[in-house]
């Protein structure tokens, strides 16, 4: 009996982007269960997101990025990449040369790449072609010709 998964379409995890925020009760002790006990950042970037693609009424898999390989590429038809925050440039190169000529739509979640460690190089577009600039500092930084007052 083959019961291999008959999914066309995956939703690709980074383990890592639960952990790109502390939650705002990290201190306060741990004293129930449910959405009281996370911070806003988990459950809509992450448990409401997964709740969704169960909604899709379609079959769908449930991948990690690093599990991600050229066969995948070739068999599903639709990947969405769910905040992939910590994707360095070498990773983004990896998924997109994996992708390419694969005909396979892939669906990018925010800013892939956001946040490493200092020294790493940010994948800045490379995967989905979309550059990421970080914030200005200040309103001047923001417009050069502005005076703060």
């Amino acid at each position: 009996m083959d019961v291999s998964s008959v999914a066309k379409i995956a939703a690709v995890y980074d383990p890592k982007a639960f952990f790109a925020t502390e939650h705002w009760k990290a201190e306060d002790p741990w004293t129930g269960y449910g959405i009281t006990q996370c911070d806003h950042f988990n459950h809509w970037f992450i448990n409401s997101q997964q709740r969704t693609f169960s909604r899709m009424a379609a079959p769908f898999d449930s991948i990690y990025r690093s599990d991600l390989t050229s066969a995948d590429a070739r068999r599903f038809q639709l990947l969405f990449m769910v905040n992939l925050f910590t994707m360095d440039r070498a990773e983004a190169d990896r998924i997109r040369h994996m992708l390419e000529g694969s005909g396979a739509t892939v669906v990018w979640y925010y800013a892939p790449g956001l946040l490493l460690p200092a020294g790493s190089t940010r994948a800045d577009g490379a995967a989905n072609g979309v550059p990421v600039r970080d914030p200005p500092r200040s309103r001047s930084d923001a417009d050069p010709g502005r005076e703060d007052r």
